[in-house]
């Protein structure tokens, strides 16, 4: 093993966690801050400037990182953009009002026409703009003004019915209006009504047929893939069921489509269309029955880029689909720019980009230029409803420093005729082509390339077939991107993330301003990764979990990618798996080989840091086959804990988490078809034998109960071999105390009348209760079966005056309260001792021929 492997040394490690960092994980958020220990993302930045972010190590030396994140989009204009800091600071020396509700607020009024102007350079609309104070809020706002619109067109019908109303019974009433034979008929087939008599009866049928169909609730659009945020409201409309499913309860109907389906879309209108009937006075001056049709639809959500759903431009051909029909239905398109607005594609709207004409477009992200909270929404006037300007409001909102730092960054991102926008569209042209030359040279490695400007994302593929089980479990746990991103910090001081909604997707949002040079870093240390992966090379990718890092190192990469792959078991074998764990640390490189580089200490950090968040996984699979010709597949599935990690959490009694991925190791064995799995190792022990797994349809056996069910086999093989008689003879069971001799003590006790229990000094509690236990077995037999039919001890037992007393009700509480004399356990020493130092509890003194008890009943 190459020395200076064994000698590396994190130089960059982050400082220990200051207590406001403790913080954070221990009242802030819990989950979050324990999965960034094990990832090594415990970081806590200082500074930040541009496109770099600063933090110390424990030794207080400061280290940068490129930040490629960029805030989910937020800092288009970099960190701390030195126009945006002024500009706060001369509002703090200026004491500008921040809360001043109920008046005229200057600086929301600019930002809102400045925003109107905007979207009206692309759509030809002037808008109303709603300013809120984070995305997910406006995407809130979106959805109320939808649901206010879609509720404003029903009572603008209702009220339109009930004038008509009065005017059909003043013309019938004046005889300037007749009504055709059958109309009464037809309607009333048309309401499902038993029968209507006269006008007032058609009226007021037709009036209750027209507000049951109303009476439903309103449907919304989204797009599968989807992220609009984690609110209430907005989390129905983000696709991820991690997000949406836990609050299904609280939302409404939301119909997913397929990003460019258009028969799905129109399929979908139809679906969420309703017929009602209409009654007017034709050309002829009498009643007509016509059939109307009003859409359910409220609003459709589209992003023109779907950022955190693995960053998918629109295609244009289905944004000019969605024009068409909301054109036709009559309902409002709302594109989410949270991420992709304010020039970030090269376009101040990313709708421009995808060729998509929004009724309203949500901003938030870099509107604030990374300093402010501000988000907005732009509703086209003919859209809007004034009453929502009375109903929706928000404390924080329309704020004047939020207001002039926004109104600063729209005009960075604007003037010199657009000049940032054009170098997001330059420097993301050349950073996809960079990264799409690097795909082709990785083809296995990297699925995909894809974006608009500096919004872009690199789709690694998952990796069911490589040879290296921990990186096959990060993939399949959906882990791989995290892992990525703490390697991508640790050895490239590169700081990126994973989409969301897409977790083999990184997400790449850099600031307008970033260097080219910068971009080329990110390239060559994605072409280092993508060798890492491809040679299966698992101590590369992960040491720097447990402080092993050598930032900016490009020496050779061992290969492991030809080591044997887990091999597949024919589909017609019969399936059982095994669970276990491993002994030691230095095990795991039997299952992970270049974890052999690893030093003994640092492997067992690594399994106490990812000891809680690493599932069980199939380690390895073969075929066993009988003499018969029978085959069965043997799947075994470990737990990627140590004895030690469960040995100390059995002393602490934390065992929920181990039971958890015991629960786990067992519906992975039934999903791979196994109808019988054996626990083994801790697992058996920590489930009381398996009796404490809830996971059923499968049968549960321990290694504990395999080896007593073969022990028994052998010895009766024995005995015949030997002509032994065992109604004849005496047992002995060593160790009687223990699982293993005393199952077969409780076992052979069936057959042998004769039974000695042998244990080390200590243990004559336990030896007790295995002799009562064996002696209530044989009580119930004797109780349930005809007399003369026993063996064994209950032969031995049956005719005792003992057993005539002991009424059922003692006999049940032997388990509990172990009814033999108390004489029956001794302490024996000596030549005549059964075995040094132990403590033997002969059954057969109660069970066999005990002279104090064995006088006929």
């Amino acid at each position: 093993m190459p020395n200076d492997l064994r000698t590396e040394l994190y130089v960059n490690a982050p400082s220990a966690a200051s207590e406001d960092a403790r913080y954070y994980e221990e009242y802030a958020r819990p989950e979050t801050a324990r999965m960034l220990r094990v990832l090594g993302l415990e970081i806590a930045f200082t500074r930040a400037e541009a496109d770099t972010l600063t933090w110390s190590d424990a030794a207080g030396r400061e280290h940068a990182a490129l930040d490629l994140l960029g805030g989910h989009g937020a800092c288009l204009l970099g960190h701390n953009h030195p126009e945006l800091v002024a500009e706060a600071r001369r509002m703090l020396d200026e004491q500008a009002p921040v809360h001043a509700q109920l008046s005229l607020r200057p600086g929301a009024g600019r930002l809102a026409r400045v925003l109107s102007d905007q979207v009206r350079d692309w759509t030809g609309e002037e808008c109303v703009v709603t300013l809120c104070g984070s995305g997910a809020e406006a995407i809130e706002a979106a959805i109320q003004l939808a649901e206010l619109d879609r509720a404003t067109r029903l009572r603008e019908i209702l009220a339109e019915f009930s004038a008509r109303s009065h005017a059909i019974r003043r013309r019938v009433r004046e005889g300037t209006c007749r009504i055709p034979e059958g109309f009464y008929e037809v309607l009333a087939a048309h309401c499902h009504a038993p029968g209507i008599r006269d006008l007032d009866d058609a009226l007021f049928h037709w009036n209750r047929t027209v507000l049951a169909a109303f009476d439903r609730r309103p449907v919304f659009l989204a797009l599968e893939g989807s992220f609009h945020g984690r609110t209430c409201g907005a989390v129905q409309l983000t696709h991820d069921p991690e997000y949406r499913r836990p609050f299904l309860g609280l939302g409404f109907p939301v119909v997913f489509l397929p990003p460019g389906d258009a028969p799905a879309l129109r399929r979908s209108l139809e679906e969420q269309s309703f017929e009602y009937p209409e009654i007017d006075i034709s050309l002829g001056d009498e009643l007509e029955l016509r059939t109307r049709t009003f859409s359910n639809i409220a609003a459709l959500f589209v992003e023109p880029v779907q950022a955190e759903g693995g960053v998918w431009p629109l295609d244009p051909l289905y944004a000019a689909v969605i024009r068409q029909c909301a054109d036709r239905v009559r309902f409002p398109v709302v594109a989410d720019e949270i991420q992709s607005g304010l020039g970030r594609t090269g376009e101040f709207l990313a709708s421009r980009a995808v060729g998509l004409k929004p009724d309203y477009v949500v901003f938030a992200g870099a509107l604030g230029g990374g300093l402010a909270k501000i988000a907005a929404l732009a509703v086209a006037r003919r859209r809007y409803v004034p009453e929502f300007g009375r109903l929706h409001a928000s404390l924080f909102s329309e704020d004047e420093p939020s207001c002039r730092i926004a109104l600063k960054a729209v005009e960075i991102v604007t003037r010199d005729g657009g000049a940032v926008m054009e170098q997001c569209r330059e420097k993301g042209a050349r950073f996809l082509e960079r990264l799409r030359q690097l795909r082709d040279k990785w083809p296995t490695v990297l699925r995909d390339v894809r974006g608009l400007g500096l919004l872009v994302g690199v789709e690694f593929h998952p990796q069911p077939k490589t040879s290296s089980r921990l990186l096959y479990t990060l993939s399949k746990q959906e882990l791989l991107g995290h892992v990525i991103a703490g390697w991508l910090l640790h050895e490239a001081a590169i700081r990126v993330g994973r989409t969301l909604s897409h977790p083999f997707t990184l997400r790449l949002e850099p600031s307008a301003f970033v260097a080219p040079a910068d971009l080329e870093r990110f390239v060559e240390a994605l072409d280092r990764l993508c060798e890492i992966l491809k040679k299966a090379n698992m101590y590369e990718l992960v040491k720097h979990m447990v402080g092993l890092a050598t930032p900016g190192a490009r020496g050779r990469v061992l290969d492991f990618s030809q080591i044997r792959l887990l091999a597949e078991a024919p589909r017609f074998a019969k399936r059982v798996a095994f669970l276990g764990h491993f002994a030691s640390p230095e095990h795991m490189a039997l299952w992970e080989p270049s974890l052999y580089l690893m030093p003994r200490e640092r492997l067992e950090e690594f399994f106490r840091k990812t000891c809680r968040v690493l599932d069980p996984a199939c380690c390895d699979q073969f075929l066993v086959r009988s003499q018969t010709g029978e085959a069965v597949a043997v799947q075994f599935i470990g737990l990627s804990v140590t004895a030690d990690n469960l040995a100390e959490s059995m002393r602490a009694r934390d065992l929920e988490w181990i039971q958890e991925k015991i629960e786990s190791a067992v519906r992975l064995a039934k999903e791979n078809g196994c109808t019988v799995v054996g626990l083994g190792g801790h697992t058996a022990r920590i489930t009381n034998q398996c009796r404490t797994v809830r996971e059923g349809g499968v049968a549960l056996t321990s290694g504990a109960s395999l080896t007593a069910a073969m022990g028994v086999q052998a010895l009766l093989e024995e005995s015949r071999l030997a002509g032994i008689d065992l109604a004849q003879a005496r047992l002995a069971a060593v160790g009687a105390a223990g699982n293993l001799a005393g199952t077969w003590a409780m076992i052979l006790a069936e057959s042998v009348p004769d039974v000695v229990l042998v244990g080390r000094p200590g243990s004559e509690d336990r030896l007790r209760r295995v002799a009562s236990e064996i002696c209530f077995e044989a009580y119930k037999a004797i109780r349930t079966a005809p007399a003369g039919t026993h063996a064994g001890v209950a032969g031995a037992i049956q005719g005792t005056k003992t057993i005539a007393r002991t009424p059922a009700r003692r006999a049940a509480q032997a388990v509990a309260a172990p009814w033999l004399p108390v004489d029956a356990v001794t302490t024996t020493h000596g030549p005549e001792a059964p075995g040094s130092d132990t403590a033997g509890l002969r059954a057969s003194s109660v069970a066999s021929a005990p002279r104090h008890l064995n006088a006929p009943s």
